[in-house]
């Protein structure tokens, strides 16, 4: 069994099955493991959702960390309406209504109280049935099945691998990172170095240019107009625009790019 991680799809249905082909991804027997913000941005959150939930319907083993794109659905999942307001002009939600064909005039705002079709969003269960009357449930349901990290035990050259959305804290241990930190980052952290006793991460969020960014016990696969995934068994990463890393000496993290042509 291969794992093959991916992250910061943002909408981009196109360009992930484009980068999991390149990867020569087998649903039936590879593990697929997201490290969030699956959606918004891109103009096919619904496409990404439905195949998402699709995978999970047949049974396949997938595996969903959240975003910061998802962590703010929870927060309004979890009884906070303002988050809502928050996700639409942070996170560009509307993008996502827009792929569901939700009109967003639907909604009204007045400081931290909302109002969808005239009805005001109280608890938990309006915010619920909210977003079922935007996206199917089995849609909803992939949202609701991320949580905020996974290690992963590739069998190899690499040891335990750390995954989760946006890194973790400057020179503070892993346990110690603050879970919400996981999900929104941490701007000191992600210009600064690992320190020597963090694990090998994982993770998107920070955008690179042209290809993902690799360096000392760190991995970051987010790409601004493109989707990357990383194959630890190969050492390698794959991307939706043609561009392949070999990874060497896995547990310093030093890389090679090169682009290719066919599969790698």
């Amino acid at each position: 069994m291969r794992h093959l991680i991916t992250t910061d799809i943002h909408g981009q249905y196109d360009e992930l099955v484009l980068a999991l082909e390149n990867a020569r991804y087998d649903e039936a027997t590879d593990k697929l493991i997201l490290l969030g913000d699956c959606i918004d941005r891109g103009r096919q959150s619904r496409e990404v959702l439905d195949y998402l939930a699709g995978l999970r319907e047949r049974q396949r083993d997938v595996e969903f960390v959240r975003g910061n794109h998802e962590d703010i659905l929870w927060a309004f999942l979890e009884g906070r309406p303002a988050a809502l307001r928050s996700w639409l002009d942070t996170c560009r939600g509307l993008t996502l209504l827009h792929s569901y064909r939700y009109d967003p005039a639907r909604l009204a705002f007045a400081g931290e109280r909302v109002w969808a079709d005239g009805e005001e969003i109280k608890t938990r269960d309006d915010a619920k049935a909210f977003l079922l009357t935007v996206m199917p449930e089995r849609h909803l349901a992939v949202v609701e099945a991320m949580r905020r990290y996974r290690v992963v035990m590739p069998h190899g050259l690499w040891g335990n691998l750390f995954c989760c959305h946006a890194g973790l804290m400057h020179q503070v241990r892993t346990r110690e990172t603050p879970q919400w930190l996981l999900c929104w980052g941490d701007a000191a952290w992600e210009t600064g170095r690992s320190a020597d006793y963090q694990p090998i991460t994982v993770y998107g969020h920070w955008h690179q240019q042209i290809h993902p960014l690799v360096s000392f016990k760190r991995i970051c696969l987010a790409l601004e107009f493109a989707v990357a995934v990383l194959v630890p068994e190969e050492a390698a990463i794959v991307t939706s625009d043609g561009l392949c890393s070999a990874l060497h000496n896995p547990s310093n993290v030093e890389c090679i790019i090169m682009r290719r042509k066919g599969s790698y």
